[in-house]
């Protein structure tokens, strides 16, 4: 994954925290472009002006909410790999940006090198979560439930290989990975993955992967 982190959006109004968030990418990801952004608003026109690999995006903007930028930059250009990197540390935060697309979420708070670990991870496929939030996730599917739950309704009319491609994304697979071990070219499986938001009525990733697992889909 590294060699495509070579372009960053990096949403933060306060300057000092997004010089921290610059210096930092700069440290994991040697030679990235990085666009700044203090607002929605100019977050949206950066998006629309410059390619992007990646996007960090804080939740606590003037104009509006992180959240709503977060889904705007996975609904136009859903190849673009977002992290959210906030102060908020609950749930109505946590799961409204997932649902949104976002695909880690760091804390401000976190010491500098444990965050450097989460975004190096990126270049083994590992999503940046930090270890509260992770927790929580995981609380999510582990919960014994207070009656007995419905079996999950099958996911409609999903292809054996637009299964596989689903489960690749459940797994945290870039596109080429999934098209790498599939042995099927990359534009395939982008194919494959629109026709997948398709069938499951959901417009990005995030979305997608909450209702796979809803449905009983395993990594595997």
């Amino acid at each position: 994954m590294e060699e495509r982190m070579k372009r960053c959006l990096v949403v933060e109004d306060r300057e000092e925290s997004r010089m921290w968030i610059e210096e930092m990418l700069r440290e994991v990801f040697p030679g990235i472009h990085i666009v700044q952004a203090g607002s929605v608003a100019q977050g949206v026109a950066a998006l629309c002006a410059h390619p992007l690999d990646m996007a960090v995006v804080d939740l606590g903007l003037p104009d509006g909410s992180g959240v709503d930028l977060v889904r705007t930059i996975r609904d136009r250009t859903p190849h673009v790999f977002v992290t959210v990197m906030t102060l908020f540390d609950d749930d109505d935060h946590l799961f409204q940006a997932l649902s949104a697309g976002a695909m880690g979420y760091l804390l401000k708070g976190q010491p500098w090198g444990q965050t450097a670990a989460q975004l190096r991870g990126m270049q083994e496929g590992v999503l940046p979560m930090a270890p509260s939030i992770a927790r929580r996730i995981m609380a999510q599917f582990t919960q014994a439930p207070a009656a007995p739950q419905p079996t999950p309704a099958p996911l409609p009319g999903l292809s054996e290989r637009e299964r596989e491609v689903l489960q690749g994304l459940v797994r945290g697979e870039t596109v080429k990975e999934i098209a790498r071990r599939l042995n099927i070219s990359p534009a395939t499986t982008s194919s494959h993955v629109q026709n997948i938001y398709t069938k499951l009525e959901v417009n990005n990733r995030g979305a997608a992967v909450a209702k796979a697992v809803g449905a009983g889909v395993k990594p595997g």
